[in-house]
């Protein structure tokens, strides 16, 4: 797995690592959030699954440089 432009993401709610070069935690898993259907491009945002009261993070996508997919779980042997 290697770091790809953010401009190849998947943005059917995959959840990925993003990679925000100037952010405090700059890796993180997220997922392309559309807020409606149909919504443009310029309206949706990268989401954390989880944060405070259970609620995810909002990321704009204008600080996330490069994505890359979340590596596989642990088998029972690992």
């Amino acid at each position: 797995m290697t770091w790809q432009p953010i401009e190849t993401a998947p943005k059917d709610a995959t959840h990925v690592l993003i990679y925000l070069p100037k952010g405090v935690r700059t890796v993180r898993e997220a997922f392309w959030a559309t807020p409606w259907e149909d919504a443009p491009e310029d309206r949706c945002y990268w989401m954390t699954p989880k944060g405070p009261g259970g609620r995810g993070y909002t990321i704009f996508p204008n600080g996330v440089t490069h994505w890359m997919p979340l590596p596989p779980p642990p088998t029972e042997a690992e």
